[in-house]
């Protein structure tokens, strides 16, 4: 049987234990959660840094401990954006947006790579959470989950601020899973929702599509639209008679400038991506 692999998608204030409550409890249950990211604001607020170093000691070199256990799980870092410009908090409708834009395009992302989602939204702003719940239901699946996380009182009080990052379970802390709000909407206006977004997001990936084309030279140009047609490397370098490595070194360049554009840090790309991203854009250039 098919067991998906999950990612923990978190929002995170000043309270980084939530987030091993959370995934501590996850993994209790069952699920396979290879990495770990979050999702916050610019880390100006001191609160937000001890967070951020907190949960970066938890996965040291890629793996976490988990009941005596070295688990296998990456650790990710999202700020919040609008517009390219890291929000340093939400404090009126355009930020609020760029939390919107933020979500709805990283967990498109994850999805286009088939991973299923778990996200908490208990930790940060309760803005950020709410938002990130509209975002999250014009993707999310049967295979996805929305959790809160409970704390009692008395535990509280002595895990705050990572004081304690992880907790026995007769200290009370339960997951609470969130419904998804997109079972109980009209179909129609479901889909309208999607398709509107579907748009949005097709339209702000064809402009970062234009940035790269861009930025690259006339040569670089035409390995890209190689790759774009579903070429290799090889093969492209066999159609253009170059050799490998020079294909190669255009291929990096290429993906230079997708880091940049696309802003990605959190992980690797290959020429796979510049398939995924470029196919349409030239297609719909060409029929013009």
């Amino acid at each position: 049987m098919f067991e998906p692999t999950y990612t923990l998608l978190a929002t995170l204030g000043g309270q980084p234990q939530v987030v091993t409550f959370t995934l501590d409890r996850l993994l209790q249950q069952g699920a396979h959660i290879s990495e770990v990211i979050v999702i916050h604001p610019a880390p100006m607020q001191e609160s937000l840094k001890r967070s951020l170093a907190c949960l970066q000691a938890e996965f040291r070199n890629d793996s976490y401990n988990w009941q005596g256990q070295s688990l296998r799980c990456r650790f990710y870092s999202h700020i919040l954006r609008r517009n390219g410009e890291p929000l340093p908090d939400i404090v009126d409708g355009q930020s609020a947006e760029g939390v919107v834009e933020t979500v709805y395009y990283l967990i498109q992302d994850l999805k286009q790579q088939g991973r299923s989602i778990h996200l908490s939204i208990t930790g940060g702003r309760r803005m950020i959470a709410s938002l990130a719940i509209s975002a999250a239901q014009l993707h999310f699946s049967n295979t996805d989950h929305i959790w809160h996380i409970y704390t009692p009182d008395e535990t509280k009080s002595v895990v705050r601020d990572g004081a304690i990052m992880h907790v026995e379970q007769e200290q009370g802390v339960q997951l609470i899973e969130v419904p998804l709000l997109f079972q109980s909407l009209n179909g129609e206006t479901l889909e309208a929702t999607q398709r509107e977004h579907d748009q949005a997001a097709r339209k702000e990936q064809f402009k970062r599509c234009n940035a790269v084309v861009e930025m690259a030279s006339s040569v670089e140009r035409k390995v890209l639209r190689l790759l774009a047609r579903g070429l290799n490397p090889q093969q492209a370098a066999a159609e253009l008679e170059r050799e490998i490595k020079t294909i190669d070194s255009h291929k990096t360049k290429l993906l230079g400038y997708c880091y940049e554009v696309w802003q990605i840090n959190e992980k690797k790309l290959t020429y796979r991506f510049l398939q995924e991203q470029f196919a349409d854009y030239f297609a719909e250039r060409d029929t013009l």
